[in-house]
């Protein structure tokens, strides 16, 4: 048995690296694949491959046609049930899964409880750090992600979340050539269950510590060098301060590697991974760049994952009715300016 462990152990980052937790526990056997309790049937994808007139492409939005969820790590004193619950209650359509709060319940449960909820699931997270700066071996670190694809099958969720490591005692070149073939590897095993993976470029000052990518740009080209159907882009909005001619070019070129996009708020002054603000408080123009999204012919899901104290000291039950609320009404408005409802 193995449990991926946080590479810091201080105070100072212990919320900072709260939602980056690796944990799920699995078993490596000795002469084949890692197991799991769960054994969803598996479902082939074709993911299609990059366009280049995703532009041009009709985007016929409906009221119900745009997907969207609220991250768990959003709720993080919530339990898992009590996430699910709140999450039905306010009518947000969709739940992003935390491993980190599957471990709470054990998987089992948490699929059973996931599916009694009446939630869909935009995906799973996290799993990654392939290049041992962590403290988890390769095969280590393919066993967790094995064991996320595996979980986000049974959830019917066609995402998991990955960020690929630091490049610990490696040259960058090695690093890089290490978590390329690692997810060539599990792509082949994520596209079989009916699952992509996405690769999450960190985008604060600490993120080095977890990640080789840094920025959207890096992310894009390091996707394309992957070259797996089953192998996409993270899009996180937090890479995003000005809606300009170099926010909407960027765009633009990560949107036929898109399969799963991270909405959130930063103050200007954020330079750390956990220093998100609730929608609306912040410098990142959610409205501009979800309308581009779609105008893109972006079909995934929308996850809000809101990360800090800023966001969790106000009380969840209210986080969650402004989150749906501001949803609501910047879905409605991309729907008024399509022409279509």
């Amino acid at each position: 048995m193995i449990r991926a462990i946080e590479d810091d152990s201080s105070a100072a980052h212990s919320r900072q690296d709260a939602q980056l937790s690796f944990s799920a526990t699995v078993a490596v056997g000795a002469d084949g694949p890692p197991r799991t309790r769960l054994r969803p049937r598996a479902r082939r994808i074709q993911v299609p491959p990059p366009r280049s007139d995703l532009r041009a492409a009709p985007c016929l939005l409906t009221s119900d046609s745009i997907r969207w969820s609220v991250h768990q790590s959003t709720m993080i004193r919530w339990s898992f049930g009590e996430g699910l619950n709140a999450l039905h209650s306010a009518g947000i359509p969709a739940v992003g899964i935390w491993r980190r709060k599957v471990e709470e319940v054990g998987e089992a449960a948490a699929v059973d409880m996931v599916r009694s909820s009446g939630l869909a699931v935009s995906c799973v997270g996290w799993t990654g750090l392939f290049t041992g700066q962590n403290g988890l071996s390769l095969k280590e670190a393919k066993a967790d992600a094995s064991a996320a694809i595996r979980l986000a099958a049974a959830l019917d969720a066609p995402n998991v979340c990955v960020v690929t490591g630091g490049r610990g005692l490696h040259i960058r070149s090695h690093a890089r050539r290490i978590v390329r073939e690692t997810l060539q590897e599990l792509g082949d095993f994520a596209g079989a269950m009916g699952v992509q993976l996405c690769v999450h470029p960190l985008a604060g000052d600490d993120g080095y510590r977890r990640c080789l990518l840094r920025s959207m740009h890096e992310a894009v080209d390091f996707v394309a060098e992957v070259q797996h159907h089953a192998v996409r882009l993270l899009l996180d909005l937090a890479h995003f301060h000005h809606a300009d001619a170099r926010a909407f070019q960027l765009l633009e070129r990560c949107a036929p590697w898109v399969g799963l996009v991270r909405v959130c708020d930063r103050r200007a002054e954020a330079r750390v991974l956990a220093d998100d603000c609730v929608l609306g408080d912040g410098v990142v123009p959610v409205g501009e760049l979800v309308g581009a999204v779609v105008d893109h012919g972006y079909t995934g899901f929308f996850d809000v994952a809101l990360w800090g104290p800023r966001v969790w000291r106000g009380g969840h039950a209210a986080l969650v009715r402004q989150i749906g609320a501001t949803m609501r009404s910047l879905f409605a408005a991309q729907v008024a300016s399509s022409g279509y409802d």
